[in-house]
């Protein structure tokens, strides 16, 4: 069976067991929202997916917070 005709796998959770939400609902363990952690055991595989984007743009923003238009003088 060649790589492209292998099954995929389901996305694992993002879950570190480091469960803390803050004002917004979002876990700092995992950045997902309190609904996308509810959801994750009957979320598709698609579904999934999309949460792991959203994951990784709120990652990425805790990081990097925009500072389009601001002045840093």
């Amino acid at each position: 069976m060649t790589r492209s005709n292998e099954p995929l796998l389901p996305p694992r959770s993002p879950c570190i067991g480091i469960c803390q939400v803050n004002d917004q609902q979002i876990c700092g363990g995992c950045y997902r929202t309190l609904s996308e952690i509810g959801r994750w055991s009957i979320a598709s595989t698609d579904e999934k997916r999309s949460i792991l984007n959203c994951v990784q743009r709120r990652r990425f923003e805790s990081v990097f917070p925009a500072s389009c238009g601001q002045d840093e003088t």
